[in-house]
C-alpha cells in the first residue's frame, strides 16, 4: 500500500513530469486531484480526505491552515534558481498571447508584465536593469525568491522576502519527507518511488521544458549580478536542499 502523496508543485520545476509519474501509482482517477491556485473549493471542511495524490501550485501553507498533511508524503521539487527565474521569465511573456490557455483567467497586471516582457530584448542588460527598476510592487510575488516563498506564511504582495522568512522557509522545508531537485529529475523519482516502496521508473520523458531562455544568457556576470537579488535566499535554500539530497542519495544507495 503506497502512502498517500502531497506534491507541492513550484511552476518551472519538472513538475509536469513529476505529476506524470505519480499519477501512474494512483490509478484510481478519482484518488488523484490537481488542485489551481483560484478553485478554493480544497477550504470546505474533509475535502482531502478522499484523495491519495494532491498536487498543485497553492502553496503549503495555504493548505496546511484548511487541512492536517499528516497521512501524506510531503514531496517538492526545488529548481537551481538563476535557471528557474529564467524559464518563468520566457514563460511569463506567453501570457499576454490571446491564444494562450486561460488568457482571460489572467489580471491586468499579469498581462501588463507580460506585454513588457515581450518588448524586451532578452540578450541586453540594458533590457533588464530597467525591466526590474521598473517592477510593479505588486509583481514582489510573482519574481523575488519565488521558490522560498512556497515555504512560508504569505508575507503580501509588496514585501520582498527577508532572513526571518528564509529562517521560517527551512523549517517548513525540513518538514516535508523528500526535497528532490529538477536538475536531477531522475534521480528524484527513483528516490521517491524507494522512499513510497513503489516501482522505480523505467523512462523519465521531460515534459513542458523551454529549449532556450530566448537569448537571456544567465551565465553573463552582469545578467547574474541583477538577477541576484531576486534568487537570494532561493539560492540559499537550494544550497541546503542539494546537500540534503545528495545524503538521501548517498543513503539510498548504500
Amino acid at each position: 500500500m503506497i502512502k498517500p502523496v502531497y506534491f507541492m508543485h513550484i511552476p518551472k520545476t519538472a513538475g509536469t513530469s513529476i505529476n506524470s509519474y505519480i499519477s501512474q501509482l494512483f490509478g484510481n482517477d478519482e484518488s488523484r486531484i490537481v488542485l489551481q491556485v483560484e478553485n478554493k473549493e480544497w477550504q470546505e471542511p474533509g475535502f482531502f480526505d478522499t484523495y491519495d495524490f494532491v498536487s498543485g501550485h497553492p502553496r503549503y501553507h495555504h493548505l496546511s491552515a484548511e487541512y492536517d498533511f499528516s497521512r501524506f508524503f510531503k514531496f517538492t521539487v526545488l529548481r537551481e534558481p538563476y535557471h528557474r527565474l529564467a524559464s518563468f521569465l520566457v514563460w511569463f511573456r506567453t501570457m499576454a498571447d490571446p491564444d494562450y490557455p486561460h488568457f482571460e483567467d489572467h489580471s491586468e497586471v499579469q498581462l501588463a508584465i507580460s506585454y513588457r516582457l515581450k518588448a524586451l530584448d532578452y540578450a541586453s542588460a540594458d533590457d533588464w536593469k530597467k525591466f526590474f527598476d521598473n517592477l510593479d510592487p505588486t509583481s514582489l510575488d510573482i519574481f523575488d525568491n519565488y521558490q522560498t516563498r512556497f515555504f512560508i506564511q504569505y508575507p503580501g504582495f509588496f514585501k520582498k522576502v527577508d532572513e526571518s522568512n528564509f529562517e521560517e522557509a527551512l523549517e517548513t522545508m525540513n518538514g516535508f519527507d523528500l526535497v528532490g531537485l529538477s536538475e536531477e529529475l531522475d534521480s528524484t523519482l527513483k528516490l521517491l518511488a524507494r522512499q513510497l516502496g513503489a516501482k522505480a521508473p523505467a523512462d523519465i520523458p521531460r515534459e513542458n521544458v523551454a529549449k532556450d531562455y530566448a537569448g537571456l544568457d544567465i551565465s553573463r556576470p552582469e545578467i547574474r549580478e541583477l538577477f541576484e537579488p531576486f534568487v537570494r535566499y532561493d539560492l540559499k535554500l537550494y544550497e541546503i536542499a542539494e546537500k540534503r539530497f545528495a545524503k538521501e542519495t548517498i543513503v539510498a544507495a548504500s
